[in-house]
């Protein structure tokens, strides 16, 4: 491939990766101001303002290889951007809540179109090591965006929270660099029987799905957490989860090496320092306690989001990407719809609710994560002793 044409294709997939992921949680700091304005809701509804997106992704997404396949990678990332734009900007001019929700949905579709496409772009235009260096990148990307969209969020929701919602207007940007240099890639007219998905990419996607119920706690709670116990404002909100999104920037650009430095303890380490993150925030008794908290969590999460993705595009062959990370994409947002219904659940067995509580449990869901995972390690060295002594 030739180096303009590479460069151009990389910096339209990543410009698409910062506004995916995060979608949802970018008005995540409004959320303070978004229950005084609708104060008939109650708590849980009003989350549904975040957490809806996610759940019309799940159908969404598990049509998109197939969509995709007929109407060309291009063209339906073109639809699904122009949709984003409608969905996400059109929450500023709602007249109600139920008004807002509508627009809420149509981001979900949208995100639903674009998330498993330009991630599975990366195994179509890139092979080998670069593929995977490409994937610790658009990690990188995922969550610099988020980082970047939730300061700004924070910081216009002091004006009102309307003014929140024009951070989706960033899309128009990748719009733009899309429709001038991404091409159509040439797997799209490889022509052939759909083969079935292999089991390792259901059991990579159903790990997203609980990374995503644990690491969302914070995006949900931190807001509410933060202003509630006195310890700062939507701005200072803005922060925690711009920390929490941003740390992950860094580790995904030194993903690669982090792998090859850490080896099969990878997981488990991450895993752990998710967890003490999560301790970390739900002890805090200052901000600067919470912003740590939040970093934590983050680097925690950075390394897990890239490894996760990596492995599902690593068991299909380019042609099958799309679907693969579809399926993933679909179990990546359906953790993040169904996360404050598991942790609310497990607070709800607590006979005195407190706002650190969402934090602990999912600190505890963390310990649990980590003691699998050594388990697995641990396994697969004694059976590799086996296999040399055998």
């Amino acid at each position: 491939m030739d180096t303009n044409k590479e460069r151009e294709i990389t910096v339209a997939i990543l410009s698409v990766s910062l506004i995916t992921v995060m979608a949802g949680a970018i008005v995540a700091p409004a959320m303070s101001s978004l229950s005084h304005f609708f104060s008939e809701q109650s708590p849980s509804v009003i989350k549904l303002i975040v957490t809806l997106p996610a759940l019309l992704v799940i159908p969404t997404a598990m049509v998109t290889g197939r969509l995709a396949d007929r109407f060309g990678r291009r063209n339906l990332l073109l639809l699904g951007l122009i949709l984003y734009l409608v969905g996400g900007l059109g929450g500023a001019f709602s007249a109600n809540f139920y008004i807002l929700l509508g627009f809420r949905a149509i981001l979900g579709l949208s995100v639903g179109l674009v998330m498993p496409i330009s991630t599975g772009l990366v195994s179509e235009f890139f092979h080998g090591e670069k593929a995977r260096q490409m994937m610790g990148w658009v990690s990188a990307a995922n969550h610099f965006g988020g980082m970047a969209a939730q300061i700004v969020s924070g910081a216009l929701a002091i004006m009102s929270w309307r003014c929140s919602f024009g951070v989706y207007g960033i899309a128009l940007i990748s719009l733009i660099v899309v429709a001038f240099w991404l091409p159509e890639p040439t797997s799209h007219a490889q022509k052939g029987q759909t083969t079935p998905l292999p089991r390792k990419t259901y059991f990579n996607s159903v790990f997203m799905l609980l990374l995503m119920v644990i690491f969302y706690t914070v995006p949900l709670n931190i807001s509410l957490f933060v202003e509630g116990t006195g310890m700062g404002s939507s701005t200072t909100s803005g922060i925690a989860c711009a920390l929490v999104t941003g740390a992950p920037f860094l580790v995904g650009i030194f993903f690669q090496k982090i792998t090859t430095l850490l080896g099969k303890s990878a997981v488990f380490v991450a895993i752990c320092t998710m967890g003490l993150g999560m301790f970390t925030i739900g002890e805090a008794n200052n901000i600067t306690t919470v912003f740590a908290g939040a970093l934590l969590t983050g680097t925690g999460e950075g390394f897990l989001f890239p490894y996760v993705m990596n492995a599902v595009r690593a068991t299909v062959a380019p042609k099958d990407s799309v679907r693969a990370l579809a399926v993933m994409s679909s179990m990546l947002y359906f953790g993040q719809f169904i996360s404050p219904i598991v942790i609310d659940a497990l607070s709800g067995l607590f006979t005195t609710p407190s706002s650190n509580q969402p934090f602990m449990i999912a600190c505890a869901l963390c310990l649990a994560g980590a003691t699998i995972s050594l388990g697995f390690t641990v396994k697969q060295r004694i059976n590799k002793k086996c296999e040399k002594t055998a």
